[in-house]
């Protein structure tokens, strides 16, 4: 009775788990470009500029995934109260 929940809640932990990724590596991207604009490292300056640029792009890809993982709860969450209701 609960296997077919069981399927849609293990993808939702996959989406989850992928905004997790791509926030630590947004993250990582934004500190890498403070750091290369905090030195003034002249050589590389232009790329800290698409550095950050790539660190946006990649939160929001993560915040997709945040979006995409409440909407897929929801119906998650309604099936199992469905599976419930129908079971008593």
């Amino acid at each position: 009775m609960k296997e077919p929940i069981i399927s849609p809640k293990l993808v939702q932990l996959k989406t989850l788990n992928r905004a997790m990724v791509f926030f630590y590596i947004a993250v990582a991207c934004l500190a890498i470009s403070g750091l290369i604009g905090g030195l003034q490292f002249k050589a590389i300056e232009n790329n800290a500029t698409y550095i950050s640029a790539l660190g946006i792009v990649i939160i929001l890809l993560g915040l997709f995934s945040l979006i995409k993982y409440s909407c897929r709860a929801v119906s998650i969450r309604q099936d199992q109260f469905k599976t419930k209701f129908n079971k008593n």
